[in-house]
């Protein structure tokens, strides 16, 4: 998730006047003195804690109340600001003269009880110092560190001061810090890594200088850094990569600056982007790289590196705003639409039913797969908002909640009423406006079902003292103060405080009546406490208090507020019953509350200050004692949620058993310790349903019904006929609910799609190239809209095959023989039809059925050379590589080509055929002669004879017989020549064209040579 800042941090914002000069001079020369007398102190590290990652914003200001009611609520830090500009009834003024003669003080117990068992254990430390402001902060959950910081203002320059201090016992003694940093350090702030915890860094008020720590604070090393670091993120996997910020200019806080990033701790500084407004780590969990930044800049342009910072690339311009929250990233434009990603997908624009306005979009929660968020519905509301969820994607919304109270801020982008209830999962409690003729109601309301239902809290039967309310029942439920209201001047009520750590346990100040009354003189602030996640309340205490919770709940501390004392009041049965301690000799005035983060100790830390010495003080306060021995299992009991709508032990579908411990139990429950869950779904309920898309609820108690404006959703598209679509009735299921069966009368109805004409129908093959015979092809028909039901696929091959008729769109066939075929496909579904074709080219395997070329080849003459292939056949476009050795010519051609030979002798030629599915090489010899220039040539034709050999002359003719075969020579001077054997076999092939054959017979212009082979002896004939 996002968090605004650390998850357990909490700022509180009291009123005071301005110490007065003498006594802050007395104070600083006290606080000299402890600090050269104070101890060193070991090393203590942290062990790590695990923290959500968070989207760092330019600007922070610790004075602007509304920034501090939109922290997360937290009882492990103290932030102590003086409002001095908005004064208001609860205003402390101090005295105008210290005492002067009170002893320093260190530690000591105090106040005794009857009973050992019901005092716990108090020490004290005196800090000596006046600062006006004060830092308190746990440094993480299961560490005894606690640090402290007193400041005289909180504008770093050349009139600050500060003084710095650690505790490794969880408060109990303290150390001035001076001794282990430079004797010139002004100590501003502390930045923590989230996820190291014994890591952080300190910045100096004066310097461009960072003090770091990897022990928890025991010793630091001082780094100079090339700005000045306003906000710092560190990396969730790498404990020495950090980001920081520098929109400090001048003492003013900017909200943008130059964004720096470090890989060795904070040893070297690289500047990576300018003008940053927000800026976050990626997260490996959600998609993200390693190395992944995202950064915001000041003209509204989001931008993403995978290489921490060395390059950037732009993912949208416009934006006023960028979110990270765990699987979501949320940005929002300056025209205030909302775009969302799921998983680091594209972002995408959301839809909600009615328009918004530039006044305002506020993601505020996205816990199990829903996304809430506040939209102004239209313009000039300046102080309510709408409330919105999502389903599963964060895309599509649908209103839960009108008239959200919204407390907008200058210095950020303002405050929503709502408030998740960390104790239990799927509630959350909200005050929106209610208006009556002329009166404007502010009236809380919890939902068990993430937002899909809300009701009127219901109030305790009667009060602390046993009477009845006085309220008339139809207008009468409980009043909670929230975060917001907590920052309002003039009421500084004490939040909701819950706890994941707490199962079902909610702690809250508010009023039993109409509405929390915010206008009267004396805003109501009384203690109600619930146990079982906000179903039944209890009234506890009367009066403002202060409060926070340890062991897991079964601790609850309250002090009053506002007010001098030295009383806490502890409850160890969540509020059935209560005691009080006195855990200071002297009254002081209550600055904050603080337990470890995780509330799981049983230590508690009271800071205040003595109006007497002006000094600050810290009270540590172990209620070990009180509680006693550990837990056994016969002091816990099962419990499971109640949905008080229902009367189901149901929340979100989902039955789950806890183990508490009893009311009657008096034990600790131990650090460690860990509710045992037991899970099973529930049958679903009204409960279980929200409105859906276009649908709304005019009050909290009435059905959905559709917006005004809105059209009912209509049939999906594509909707194939023979499937279903869910036809809504106004609802949806909750997302993340996890129901089955029962009541689901309020779920969509699937509804038959209706048959429509084919449309969009298109073939394909498995293959996209020519293929060789007998090759198995899958081809496959595919429609872009229309009813498949029942639909017929008529297909034909182009083959002379028989055409096949089939109900499936996907069908294989084999070509037994090469060529081209059109092959078609035909659906029908009872109301339309619609074709396709394509063609597929299926070849032979290359097949040579000889060469043709003349019978005598000479020098320098062009010789055409042709191969003849096998008929009947299909082979395609193929490709005819010819070669010629040894002159190693090289040619590419056709089935035929012409070659001119430059010297006689015997050559051999290859021939190299492919085609789409085959290779086919052949190659023959062929004797080159030199031609004669005595006489002139004269063409001859000769073929071997198995008997006779017969040489007709024109003109002077000799001639010499012999049956064998032998070797004959002719001389001739304007002869032509045919020999014809009398018994030759005219279906014989032809020597000269026999594959693979010598030709029998070569020609020059000079002589003719026939060698008959069948016979070693030769005769030669002259003519």
């Amino acid at each position: 998730m996002t968090a605004k800042l650390r998850p357990f941090r909490l700022i509180l914002a009291l009123a005071v006047v301005v110490v007065v000069a003498a006594a802050a001079a007395a104070a600083a020369a006290a606080a000299a003195a402890a600090a050269a007398a104070a101890a060193a102190v070991e090393p203590q590290p942290a062990p790590a804690a695990p923290r959500h990652p968070f989207t760092a914003r330019a600007g922070f200001n610790a004075q602007a109340t509304a920034d501090a009611a939109a922290r997360p609520r937290s009882n492990s830090r103290l932030i102590y600001v003086p409002d001095l500009a908005v004064p208001h009834r609860h205003t402390v003024a101090r005295a105008a003269t210290p005492s002067a003669d009170r002893p320093p003080q260190t530690q000591r117990n105090v106040a005794t009880s009857r009973r050992a068992s019901d005092t716990p254990n108090a020490a004290n430390v005196l800090f000596h110092d006046i600062g006006t402001y004060a830092n308190v902060d746990w440094l993480g959950d299961g560490s005894d560190v606690v640090l402290a910081l007193f400041m005289d203002t909180l504008l770093p320059g050349t009139g600050f001061a500060s003084r710095y201090w650690r505790s490794d016992d969880y408060g109990h003694t303290f150390t001035n810090m001076a001794s282990a940093l430079p004797a010139d350090a002004v100590v501003y702030d502390w930045h923590f890594d989230n996820f190291f915890t014994s890591r952080f860094h300190l910045t100096d008020a004066k310097k461009n200088v960072t003090y770091v720590t990897i022990d928890g604070g025991a010793s630091y090393t001082a780094r100079n850094t090339p700005f000045y670091p306003s906000a710092f993120l560190f990396h969730p996997s790498d404990p020495n990569t950090l980001m920081a910020i520098n929109s400090r200019v001048s003492n003013v806080n900017l909200a943008f600056g130059d964004l720096w990033i470090s890989t060795n701790n904070g040893g070297s500084w690289t500047m990576i982007l300018k003008q940053v407004e927000q800026f976050a780590f990626g997260d490996v969990t959600y998609g993200d790289a390693e190395g992944t930044i995202y950064a915001q800049t000041r003209d509204g342009q989001l931008s993403v590196s995978n290489d921490l910072g060395a390059t950037f690339q732009t993912l949208m311009t416009g934006l006023s705003y960028f979110q990270l929250d765990g699987e979501y990233m949320f940005a929002i434009t300056d025209a205030q639409d909302l775009y969302v990603s799921l998983n680091r997908s594209t972002l995408t624009k959301a839809t909600f039913p009615v328009a918004g306005t530039a006044e305002g979009v506020f993601v505020l929660d996205s816990f199990e797969q829903q996304v809430f968020v506040a939209h102004a519905s239209y313009f000039g509301d300046t102080n309510r908002r709408d409330l919105y969820i999502s389903g599963r994607q964060g895309l599509s919304y649908v209103a839960s909640l009108e008239d959200i109270v919204y407390l907008p801020s200058k210095n950020s982008r303002g405050v929503i009423d709502f408030t998740p209830v960390n104790s239990m999962r799927g509630v959350y409690i909200a005050n929106h406006l209610v208006t009556f003729g002329t009166d404007t109601l502010v009236r809380s309301v919890i939902t068990y079902d993430k937002g899909g239902n809300w009701h009127a809290i219901t109030p305790p039967a009667e009060d602390v003292d046993g009477d009845p309310f006085s309220c008339i029942a139809a207008n009468c439920s409980l009043h909670l103060h929230s975060d917001l209201t907590a920052a309002l001047p003039f009421i500084r009520a004490t939040p909701i405080y819950s706890s994941a750590s707490a199962i079902g346990l909610i702690v809250a100040s508010g009023v039993v009546g109409a509405d929390l009354d915010y206008y009267s003189d004396e805003v109501p602030q009384d203690v109600f406490v619930s146990r079982d996640a906000g179903a039944n309340w209890k009234h506890v205490l009367r009066g403002s208090h202060m409060f926070a919770t340890a062991d897991h709940g079964g601790l609850i501390v309250a002090i009053e507020r506002d007010i001098n004392t030295n009383i806490l009041s502890f409850s160890y049965n969540e509020g059935r019953t209560w005691q009080q301690f006195q855990f200071f000799e002297d009254k002081i005035r209550i600055a904050g509350l603080l337990t470890e983060p995780g509330e799981t100790s049983v230590v508690f830390s009271v800071y205040g200050y003595d109006e007497y010495v002006y000094e600050w003080i810290a009270i540590q306060v172990d209620f070990s004692t009180v509680l006693g021995e550990p837990c056994t299992e016969s002091d816990y009991e099962f419990w499971a949620p109640l949905d008080p709508s229902s009367d189901m032990p149901c929340i979100l579908g989902r039955s789950r058993v806890y183990e508490r411990r009893k009311l009657s139990a008096r034990c600790i429950n131990g650090r460690d310790h860990e509710a045992v869950v037991q899970d099973s779904n529930c049958q679903c309920s009204r409960e279980d349903f929200e409105c859906d898309f276009g649908y709304y609820q005019p009050d909290i108690s009435s059905a959905c019904v559709l917006e005004p404006g809105s059209i009912p959703a209509s049939i999906p598209s594509p909707c194939p006929g023979g499937t279903t679509y869910p036809k809504s009735q106004g609802y949806r299921k909750i997302a993340g609910d996890s129901c089955v069966g029962g009541d689901e009368s309020l779920a969509p109805v699937a509804t038959p799609c209706p048959k429509s004409p084919i449309l969009g129908l298109t073939l394909s093959a498995t293959v996209t190239s020519a293929i060789p015979v007998s090759t198995t092809v899958i081809f496959r028909a595919a429609v872009q809209e229309g009813s498949l039901e029942n639909a017929q696929y008529i297909w034909n091959f182009g083959d002379d095959t028989a055409t096949v008729g089939t109900s499936f769109p996907n069908v294989t066939h084999i070509f037994a023989a090469g060529g081209l075929f059109s092959v078609s496909v035909t659906v029908k579904n009872g109301i339309s039809e619609s074709s396709a074709s394509m063609t597929i080219e299926v070849q032979d395997n290359l097949a040579v059925a000889g060469f043709d070329f003349p019978p005598t080849v000479y020098v320098d003459q062009k010789t055409t050379f042709a191969v003849r292939m096998q008929p009947n056949l299909y082979f395609g476009a193929s490709t005819y590589l010819w070669s010629f050795g040894p002159e190693n010519v090289v040619i590419n051609g056709s089935s035929s080509i012409v070659h001119t030979f430059k010297k006689k002798g015997t050559y051999t030629v290859a021939l190299s055929i492919h085609n789409k599915v085959d290779n086919h090489a052949e190659s023959f010899t062929v004797e080159v002669v030199q031609g004669d220039d005595s006489g002139s040539s004269f063409p001859i034709a000769a073929v071997a004879v198995p008997a006779v050999l017969v040489v007709i002359a024109l003109g002077a003719v000799v001639y010499h017989y012999r049956r064998k075969y032998s070797e004959l020579n002719v001389r001739y001077s304007s002869l032509a020549a045919e020999i014809a054997p009398e018994d030759a076999n005219p279906d014989s092939p032809s020597p000269i064209s026999a594959v693979g054959m010598r030709p029998a017979a070569h020609f020059s212009n000079q002589k003719a040579h026939l060698r008959l082979h069948e016979d070693d002896d030769t005769d030669d004939v002259v003519v």
